[in-house]
């Protein structure tokens, strides 16, 4: 048994490493919105209140949530969407927007 082990191991590692090496691919870049109706960056809803980003973010076609209300983080799906809005508000405002 230990000699058939001594031929396989060094068979095996060899093969491995003749192998080409796979790269990670490169997630796709989100394309930024150009309309008019509605923010375009996620920048542009800092300020605005839940009522106003809900307009403006379903004009613009964009998914939105929110991730945490008054510090108190809120339960939220771990996928990642790199076109949907998350939005931190504190007093009925949005304060911080981030993607995905």
């Amino acid at each position: 048994m230990k000699a058939l082990l001594s031929i396989l191991i060094p068979a095996v590692l060899a093969c491995n490493a003749c192998k080409p090496k796979m790269e990670m691919p490169t997630p796709p870049i989100a394309e930024q919105s150009t309309s008019t109706s509605g923010a375009s960056k996620p920048e542009h809803y800092v300020g605005l209140t839940l009522d106003q980003a809900k307009k403006a973010s379903e004009a613009g076609g964009k998914r939105w949530r929110i991730v945490e209300e008054d510090g108190i983080p809120k339960p939220v799906t771990r996928d990642y969407n790199p076109t949907r809005l998350n939005f931190v508000m504190e007093k009925g405002i949005i304060t911080k927007v981030s993607l995905g």
